[in-house]
Parts: structure tokens; sequence; C-alpha cells
């Protein structure tokens, strides 16, 4: 929310990838909230700067311009159910080949053809080939077999040698009227010609990527049971389609899977552990083994469809503290643990120091688990409704709210 000062604490923020220095873009975000609408004629940003470069990175990010606009789209399961809902395969593609994401990457599209054309053809146009590089690779090849055929002297020449002997004479190489032109242009033949492939594979993956990880997903979709051979949506589709979540496949198939019931607590961890804000520095074991084995299938499931997994499992899997020298819970139970403690009722600042999360982030965790409960009171289940509801209402109290 707006306040008239805004004190940026560093200039690096935490990301999947490991810390990163905020982009101009994003400090204009977060130093845009300086200043009340209405309220105040000036806004006031505060650094405090460790050191002279960080200060002066400051001073350059003021001025920064931002960063242009791009699409950050990628056909999630999401997007494949509700494209589906209403389009056949064919359609929702088409509908992909329109979309901001399709449209970025038509430049690189055609920068990559015409870097494809712009290679020239193979000059020597008076060979006795067709592909020199395939025939004159082929035709080597025959020559060092039967230079090592030739050097078994201890036994008496092989019908082998004879064959290949006949067939290196027929060979377009053998007479050749071009051989030496063509050895001396040969290696920048080869290289310009691993240029060409390169580029063909880089246009195939900027043309086809969107649409063919669409079909991908759709896959693990009809193979999940959520759409039919046809690619429309099943039952269990038409309800899954209703959920809005980074890992809506996970949350659905907890569901369906009936993995959960009716447990309020179950699925308060549930939504603590499907989160991705970053977890407390402290926290206890919540029970999730149902859902990293869960996620563990789901991983090996994109893998076979070739998909890049988003890195769930790793939310299940233990951490080393260097501090502590020891083993912690998983990022995952960390947060179903503070979320379970907060709906049964834990005083609000002994939580955040037992779990030693800032209060913020504590904060936001919360409220992460009760947008997932939200969303399974919409389902046609009513155990779990009932469940979700009882255990969203006990998670929505202040200070959260």
């Amino acid at each position: 929310m707006p306040a008239r000062t805004v004190a940026l604490s560093t200039l690096v923020r935490n990301s999947p990838e490991g810390p990163m220095v905020l982009t101009s873009t994003e400090f204009h975000q977060m130093s845009g909230r300086a200043g009340r609408r209405g309220k105040d004629t000036i806004g006031v940003v505060v650094l405090p700067a460790t050191t002279r470069d960080e200060a002066r990175e400051g001073l350059a990010l003021i001025d920064a311009e931002a960063e242009p606009v791009t699409s950050a789209f990628t056909p999630g399961y999401v997007q494949v159910l509700n494209l589906l809902r209403r389009s056949t395969l064919q359609e929702a593609q088409g509908e992909l080949s329109r979309s901001l994401a399709a449209y970025e990457r038509r430049a690189e599209v055609v920068r990559l053809r015409q870097a494809v054309a712009s290679i020239p053809k193979d000059e020597l146009v008076e060979r006795p080939c067709d592909d020199r590089l395939l025939t004159r690779g082929r035709y080597e090849r025959m020559r060092d077999r039967l230079a090592r055929l030739d050097r078994r002297r201890d036994h008496p020449p092989s019908d082998e040698a004879a064959e290949l002997r006949a067939e290196l004479a027929g060979w377009p190489c053998a007479t050749c009227p071009v051989e030496t032109r063509c050895l001396a242009s040969i290696e920048t033949l080869r290289a310009r010609e691993f240029r060409r492939s390169s580029l063909r594979q880089a246009l195939h993956a900027v043309e086809g990527s969107l649409i063919e990880e669409f079909g991908r997903r759709a896959a693990v979709l009809r193979t999940l049971g959520y759409l039919d051979e046809e690619y429309h949506l099943t039952a269990d589709g038409l309800w899954a389609s209703e959920l809005r979540h980074p890992r809506m496949l996970m949350l659905a198939e907890t569901v369906r899977r009936s993995l959960i019931g009716a447990s309020t607590a179950a699925w308060a961890a549930a939504g603590g552990a499907l989160g991705t804000e970053r977890a407390p520095r402290r926290g206890g074991e919540a029970g999730l083994q149902t859902l990293a084995r869960l996620a563990g299938e789901l991983t090996d499931l994109e893998r076979r469809q070739t998909l890049r997994p988003d890195g769930v499992t790793v939310q299940f899997e233990t951490e080393w503290d260097p501090h502590s020298r020891r083993r912690l819970p998983s990022p995952a139970d960390r947060r179903a643990d503070a979320v379970v403690a907060w709906m049964r009722g834990a005083d609000w600042l002994h939580l955040t120091r037992e779990s030693q999360s800032e209060e913020g982030d504590l904060q936001r965790i919360i409220l992460q688990a009760a947008e997932v409960l939200m969303q399974l009171e919409g389902l046609p289940f009513p155990d779990v409704r009932a469940a979700a509801r009882d255990a969203r209402l006990r998670l929505l109290r202040p200070p959260v709210i």
C-alpha cells in the first residue's frame, strides 16, 4: 500500500535461481509506492547503502528506463483446460499463435529465417555428388575400413575387402574431377552446415515452442483423465478447470485421489505446502509424505512428456542449515507447520519468533493458504468444501487481515 516513506533495505531480491539485483522496473514499482495520493506532495525513498557501489547502483536505478513489457506467458495446465473447455485442440492452438508471446517471437523467427537464408549454398557446383559432406564422409569411412582389413596380413583377403574395393571404385569421390578443391573447402562447408543446422533447430524451437508445450501438457492431462481421447474435458476436467493456482495439477490430484479427505488441519497444511512464498527459517514436520510422493509422480509424468518440471519436488526435500549444522524440515513442511499452528490459535508474536519468519512473509504464507482453501470451497465435493471453509475462516483473523 502507499506510504509517505519507503525504505529499501537492499537492492537484491531472492529468486528461485538465487539472489538477484533488482531490475529498474522492480525498483520503480517499489519506490513508486512512496507518497500517498491526496495526502502527500512528495514521497521519500530511503536506501541505507552499506557501500559506495550500492549507493551508485541505487542512483543509477533512479534514472534508469523501465524494461520493455514482454510476455511471460507459458501454457500451464489451467490455460490448457480453460482453452479446451470452449475450443477444439486445433482452435486452441490457433489462439496461441495469436497471443502476445507468439507475436513477440515473430521478430526472432524473421531474424532466424534471414540468418538461415544468408548462409550460402555449396559453391562447388562441378561436384559429381549431391551432398558432398555425406558422400565424402562415407567414402573416408570405407577407405579406413579397407585399410584395417588390409593390415590383417595373417589372414587371406576376405570377400568383404573385395566388396569394399568394388564399391570404392564406383564411388563419386574416386573419379571426382574437383577432389583437390573439394578437400580444400570441405572444413569451411562443414562449419557452415553446422551453423545452418543449429539455426534451423533454434527456428523450430521458437516457432513451435508454445504449441508444442500446449500439446505436451494436454497429453499429461489426458493421461490423468482430465481430458478424453478427443481432448474434450471430462467431468474431472470441468471442476479442475475452476482451480487457479501455479500448482493446480497437484491440488486437483490431491482432491481427485482423496489424499486428504475432510481433515481441516490437513487441508490447511496442504494450502501452506503448495504456497510459493519463502519458507520460515524454522518449523516442524507436517506429515506431507503423501503430497511428496504425488509431487514425484507428477514430475516423472512431465519428464516423460519432455516437459521441464516446476521444481515442486524440491519443496518437499529437507535442507541443510549451515548455522545450526543440522538438517531442517523441507520448505513445504515449514510453511505448512506455520499455517496449521496459526489455524489452531497460536499467538502471532510467539509464532513469528518460533518460526524465525518476518511478519510480512508469514502473513503472505497464510494468505496464500487461505486463497487455496477458498478455491476448494467452490468444488463439487461437500466434505472438501466444508473442511476448506472451516480452515480458511480460522486462518483469516488479525493481524493477518
